[in-house]
């Protein structure tokens, strides 16, 4: 379960990336805010979830890093 959830955040991210700057550029900004500066970390703050571990972590840095 814990796979399935951080592949389906890094698909609903990935799916935004540009391949024209000028167009999505915004849209893909939005869903990083949206999943991994909102949804994720706010499952690593709360502690409460079992659907954050190590990958999940490493994916949300990389993300942001991007």
């Amino acid at each position: 379960m814990k796979e399935a959830y951080c592949a389906v955040a890094l698909e609903c991210t990935v799916k935004y990336l540009p391949g024209d700057t000028d167009t999505c550029g915004g849209k893909y900004l939005d869903a990083v805010d949206r999943i991994w500066r909102g949804r994720i970390q706010d499952l690593e703050r709360s502690k409460a979830s079992d659907l954050v571990f190590d990958q999940l972590r490493n994916r949300r840095l990389q993300v942001e890093a991007a």
